[in-house]
């Protein structure tokens, strides 16, 4: 998959300012640091001297423009890079990660994949799979998972990464994960997701070990 990141309509990035508001940006991946996004009017002017020009907007607009942008009558792919110092800068909390604005529409469901959702407290041990047909040393297998609350992924009680909003009001408070768990921020299930000489597949299992670490199939965490 290529991105011309020359087009405004192509890629961008989310900024937080320093009320943890958020504003998208339309057209560049780069970012202000936390000092220079203190207000939307501060993002707003570090972006205006741009060339080409680049678009600035509040939240309620930017979740109007991404329907637009992403919907079914001109689909299209769109790198939109997260800002994580505004994550970082609430202690790696959901309400500061990556934002998904969803919209009340009954013909259409938004879904973030991460490849390490964690559906259970702890993840019991996982039985080691059947021997591998590729000439490399068997590995062990993978160790018990247990949630972290600095870990980089979805929890079963904690979005964690996702800051998951209404789009019709993105400035009220985040969906708590009851409501989004399973139905908008899903596991990535990565049965066979890299059939590769450096790699075995165990269906069995929905994982794929390549060297002891466990790989999605495919994730919008990236």
């Amino acid at each position: 998959m290529r991105i011309d990141m020359g087009q405004v309509d192509k890629c961008g990035t989310f900024v937080r300012d320093g009320a943890g508001k958020i504003a998208l940006v339309l057209g560049t991946i780069e970012q202000p640091d936390r000092a220079q996004a203190s207000s939307y009017d501060e993002i707003a002017k570090f972006y205006a001297a741009y060339d080409p020009p680049v678009r600035v907007m509040p939240a309620i607009e930017a979740a109007n423009t991404l329907d637009f942008l992403l919907g079914p009558a001109a689909p299209r792919t769109l790198a939109l890079r997260d800002y994580y110092s505004g994550w970082e800068a609430v202690g790696c909390q959901a309400h500061g990660g990556k934002p998904l604005l969803l919209k009340s529409s009954p013909t259409e469901l938004q879904m973030f994949f991460d490849g390490e959702l964690c559906t259970n407290r702890c993840r019991p041990s996982i039985p080691h799979p059947l021997p591998s047909p590729f000439p490399f040393p068997s590995q062990p297998p993978p160790t018990p998972f247990l949630d972290n609350p600095r870990t980089d992924h979805i929890t079963s009680h904690d979005a964690h990464i996702i800051d998951c909003r209404r789009a019709a009001d993105p400035d009220a408070e985040p969906l708590p994960i009851a409501a989004t768990l399973g139905i908008h921020l899903v596991k990535a299930e990565p049965v066979r997701s890299t059939p590769t000489t450096m790699c075995q597949c165990a269906p069995s299992h929905g994982w794929s070990e390549a060297h002891g670490s466990m790989s999605p199939m495919v994730s919008a965490d990236v």
